[in-house]
């Protein structure tokens, strides 16, 4: 079996929920994509695959991208916002290199490698709630 490891993208994702109608949203504002489901969890779930699929196609272009894209200010206010860390699968990859990746030209570099992206939920303590994101808005 390929050795594996999961790296962190650096910096935190803020993801801001709400309802409308009988939809939830999740909208990760750092890169302006939302999911949309019958609950919350499933808005959630969905905005993961989004966020997958994102950065996957951003790996795999040799095209300039501008990777952070930010939501609308009003969407920033939302007071129902949770902060997630970007993990990264990668194969043939040893974990004992840096645990974090710093931008999308590193990710291009191990493109071959790259097997999926997935959010991970910060811990309150560590800013969860309402934390800092390293982009502006």
């Amino acid at each position: 079996m390929p050795e594996m490891a999961v790296k962190l993208l650096k910096g935190p994702v803020s993801v801001a929920f709400s309802k409308r109608g009988r939809f939830h949203y999740a909208t990760a504002l750092e890169f302006d994509l939302v999911g949309i489901g019958s609950s919350r969890d499933k808005a959630l779930s969905e905005l993961q695959d989004v966020v997958n699929t994102y950065l996957t196609e951003a790996v795999s272009s040799d095209d300039p991208v501008r990777l952070e894209f930010p939501s609308p200010r009003e969407d920033w206010l939302s007071e129902d916002r949770l902060s997630f860390v970007v993990t990264v699968l990668l194969v043939g990859v040893s974990g004992h290199s840096s645990p974090v990746i710093d931008g999308i030209d590193e990710l291009r570099k191990r493109r071959d490698s790259v097997r999926m992206f997935s959010l991970l939920p910060l811990a309150p303590a560590l800013g969860g709630t309402l934390g800092q994101s390293r982009w502006a808005h």
